[in-house]
């Protein structure tokens, strides 16, 4: 009943062929679970809440297609749940990352596109603290 953000070692896996199984989640299971996160942050903090994506796409797949197709799938299945938790929920904020650093394109990567360049992290926090945080 637990979910990982990174899969265990092949070997771990090899050991304990029954432990785990790989599950792409839907936009109904995705906004049921982040509905879930958001509800028990609230009854323990009341902390209001912002939602961002990454734009950095993952570095391999659990399936049969370019990396990139199922990227894109994982994040807009993740965008459209965030939005629907946004419209749902008070306190509960999205901050647009992902489009963001779409919009910027290729520059915004390193070459390897595995990660933001650090004068666009610097830019991107800036905005964040402008938006979000009282001086």
């Amino acid at each position: 009943g637990a979910y990982l953000t990174r899969p265990p070692s092949r070997n771990y896996c090899i050991q304990n062929p029954d432990r785990f199984e790989f599950r792409r989640l839907s936009y109904n299971d995705t906004v049921n679970h982040l509905s879930e996160l958001v509800d028990i942050i609230k009854a323990k903090s009341g902390a209001k809440i912002l939602f961002i994506i990454s734009p950095v796409p993952p570095r391999a797949t659990f399936f049969n297609e370019p990396i990139l197709k199922s990227s894109f799938y994982q994040k807009s299945i993740l965008r459209g749940a965030v939005d629907k938790i946004v419209a749902d929920h008070v306190d509960v904020d999205y901050f647009p990352s992902l489009e963001i650093y779409n919009y910027i394109g290729p520059n915004a990567y390193s070459s390897d596109y595995k990660q933001i360049q650090p004068a666009y992290i610097t830019s991107f926090v800036k905005n964040i603290l402008a938006r979000y945080v009282s001086h």
